[in-house]
């Protein structure tokens, strides 16, 4: 999305801009999402200033195939995609023609409060994802568009013997269960226990997913965090953080339908938990001695959902067999 809007107020300002973009298409996480997922804004909310979403999108809340028209569309509009160039993903940037102790002095932008300046330029090395082949280009300014979980999937480290290499089972990340397509994620979850950590939207959605996939069997969500407001004393799930924080944070996620009727047949099972670690059966949360038996683990996008001693890394998506 950002993309977009940067590409089409560069020509309004009469630049030429190029766009890189890593995948085959526009969206960005949109493009590689989970069947039940939708907007948890209002549309209004989440609406382009200079492009309404069309008239036939009544819902509330519209599903990611809805979002992704509403993209394309505001693309064709300002005739966006000429310049983007698809399957290039980004290596580096390095800003060229300045010495580095120049750079260093600056204080505004390149020193005189300008976001341009003529005595330099920026070099970006760009390598193709279909051919491998390096690309270099020569630019006057950079805008950073890259969303916040789009990429490689954060993966937090684990302290010795506490991380998935003790588990027994498998171990994927949210972003790899979302680059499935919908029947192969089905199909790969189908008569498994899976244990989902997180009680953020990625979670819960994957949540709901893996209990439809498995009708009635148990599936374990782990909240480890505590970080989303909802009355639910009865299953110890209140968190510590209050509703306006979370609002104000912008992690007040849209529940899955029916999500809390899985909640009472008993094919999804609330734990609350600050933290925890693998074991070979499963994982084990603090304060536990037993450990939740799982075949499956899905680790959440936001790894501020994850509480071990361990610090968050760039790891690439991993899956244990």
């Amino acid at each position: 999305m950002s993309g977009l809007l940067a590409c089409k107020y560069a020509l309004e300002k009469g630049y030429r801009p190029i766009v890189f973009e890593a995948d085959r298409a526009i969206g960005g996480i949109w493009a590689h999402t989970i069947e039940s997922t939708r907007l948890q804004t209002p549309r209004e909310g989440y609406s382009f200033s200079d492009f309404p979403w069309p008239p036939d999108v009544t819902d509330e809340f519209p599903d990611h195939n809805q979002v992704m028209d509403y993209f394309e569309a505001y693309a064709r509009r300002f005739d966006l995609k000429r310049h983007i160039k698809f399957n290039k993903r980004v290596l580096d940037i390095d800003y060229v023609g300045v010495s580095e102790d120049k750079i260093l002095s600056w204080d505004l932008w390149s020193g005189t409060g300008e976001a341009l300046n003529p005595s330099g330029w920026w070099q970006i090395r760009v390598q193709d994802t279909n051919l491998g082949s390096i690309e270099i280009y020569e630019v006057g300014f950079v805008i950073l568009c890259v969303g916040h979980f789009s990429g490689v999937p954060n993966v937090p480290d684990f302290p010795v013997k506490e991380g998935p290499e003790m588990f027994g089972g498998d171990v994927i990340h949210a972003m790899d269960y979302s680059n499935m397509d919908d029947a192969s994620a089905a199909r790969f979850v189908k008569g498994k226990r899976v244990t989902v950590v997180g009680f953020q939207k990625s979670a819960l959605d994957i949540a709901a997913e893996c209990a439809r996939a498995n009708e009635m069997d148990v599936l374990q969500v782990m909240e480890s965090h505590l970080r989303w407001k909802f009355p639910l004393k009865k299953y110890d799930m209140v968190p510590d953080q209050s509703f306006s924080e979370a609002a104000s944070a912008c992690r007040t996620p849209m529940l899955p339908n029916n999500f809390y009727n899985m909640v009472e047949e008993g094919s999804i099972v609330l734990k609350r938990s600050k933290g925890f670690k693998f074991c070979e059966k499963g994982m084990i949360v603090d304060g536990d001695e037993a450990p939740i038996e799982a075949d499956l683990v899905i680790l959440p996008q936001d790894t501020r959902e994850i509480r071990s001693s361990g610090t968050s890394s760039n790891r690439p998506p991993f899956r244990r067999r």
